[in-house]
């Protein structure tokens, strides 16, 4: 996909002014003749400087601090596939990594779900967390089924894992995350991000520890939002053990 940085720029622009989102990123498509995935690419990566300021004072960068995680499943669980897969991702300019993908799981991607799930499981074990409450989509297919392994998975590596299937997956997130403020919540989601009261960058933290060769494009830089200080110090540490 071809970014163009000039439509990142005057998308952030008009978000910082006040436009609505949907207004701002018509126009700016408009102008630079966007396609459709550049669309999403603009969405869900680029916001107004008031957002990322937001976005950025609730990210946990000491895992002491808290307890545990509520994990948003499937919004980690398909990034950590795009990771897996050396498919691009974005480093956004609210600190946070997200993918463009949509929310189907693929059949040539099923065979990985298991390593991938050991993979999110290991570095959950290495950052330290005892407690882990996941929470999944009721209505995507196979969810009892990925659930049930997962938390099998944590489980097996010594750690607390509660799993919850759910219709309502990013109410009952911000639920859980408002009743416990030392429960920290695992999303790139921007409403949960809205609502909740601190964010942990799981995907971040796991790109870190495992150093992959993976596709990253870097937005954060673009528009000149320092994101070096928003890891985990754990992380950094896990790389080597």
């Amino acid at each position: 996909m071809e970014i163009v940085v000039d439509a990142i720029y005057d998308y952030r622009y008009l978000l910082t002014r006040g436009y609505p989102i949907e207004h701002a990123l018509n126009i700016v498509s408009l102008k630079y003749s966007l396609d459709k995935k550049q669309k999403l690419f603009l969405y869900r990566c680029v916001h107004s400087k008031q957002h990322a300021y937001e976005t950025k004072s609730k990210i946990v960068r000491d895992s002491s601090e808290i307890e545990g995680i509520v994990m948003d499943f499937y919004n980690i669980l398909l990034t950590s596939i795009e990771v897996f897969m050396k498919k691009e991702v974005f480093l956004c300019d609210d600190c946070l990594i997200r993918d463009l993908r949509g929310s189907k799981i693929h059949a040539d991607e099923v065979p990985f779900i298991s390593t991938i799930f050991s993979r999110i499981a290991n570095a959950i074990k290495l950052i330290g967390f005892k407690k882990v409450i996941v929470v999944a989509d009721k209505n995507i297919s196979y969810s009892m089924e990925y659930l049930r392994l997962f938390t099998e998975i944590m489980n097996s590596y010594g750690i607390n894992c509660y799993g919850i299937l759910s219709k309502t997956t990013d109410k009952d997130v911000i639920a859980i995350s408002s009743e416990n403020r030392n429960i920290a919540v695992a999303t790139t989601d921007i409403v949960i991000i809205r609502n909740a009261l601190r964010i942990y960058p799981l995907i971040n933290c796991m790109i870190s520890i495992y150093r992959d060769e993976y596709r990253i494009f870097d937005v954060s830089t673009i528009l000149g939002e320092d994101c070096s200080s928003y890891i985990d110090k754990k992380c950094i540490d896990a790389i080597d053990k």
